[in-house]
């Protein structure tokens, strides 16, 4: 606790549930994966979407709910499916 009264806290990506993940058709027979994770704080929320395209991965910025401040974010994706995404892709 700092003398503001303020609590800092450390998250790991590992505390950050998979709330909603699936592929989007794009059309011409394209397919991305998109991924929403959200961090269930008491008193807050953190959230943040990754997406994985013809083998890159993006990682958006942080979005937060209730009474929190990030101060330093360090959030790493890794995709866990096949390198082909018809392994993955279910119509």
């Amino acid at each position: 606790m700092t003398e503001e009264g303020k609590t800092e806290q450390e998250i790991y990506g590992s505390e950050f549930s998979l709330e909603e993940g699936g592929w989007r058709n794009l059309g011409d027979n394209d397919h991305q994966y998109e991924a929403l994770f959200i961090y269930f704080g008491e008193e807050f929320e953190i959230r943040f979407q990754a997406t994985y395209l013809n083998g890159s991965i993006s990682v958006y910025d942080l979005s937060t709910r209730g009474r929190v401040m990030i101060l330093d974010d360090n959030i790493n994706v890794e995709w866990g499916g096949s390198s082909n995404p018809e392994d993955d892709y279910d119509e």
